[in-house]
């Protein structure tokens, strides 16, 4: 069974925000978009990841993929 994510819109007025959401699974980060973080790795219940530096604004172009065990996405 594919693991379950939430996402939403990184808003930031700090130059390393934190990205936070729950997944039902554990598993590996895939991070594309303007978003990214060195953290390459989640566990089952609520995560809180520093993204990289990004500019004060509001982004709707930050994607994370969690890969579980088992290689679903």
């Amino acid at each position: 069974m594919a693991p379950s994510i939430y996402t939403g819109i990184v808003t930031t007025s700090i130059s390393t925000p934190t990205f936070m959401f729950s997944t039902n699974e554990a598993g590996i980060l895939l991070w594309s978009g303007v978003c990214i973080s060195s953290t390459t790795t989640a566990s089952s219940g609520t995560n809180s990841i520093m993204l990289s530096s990004l500019s004060n604004g509001t982004y709707n172009n930050c994607y994370v993929t969690l890969k579980d065990l088992a290689n679903n996405t």
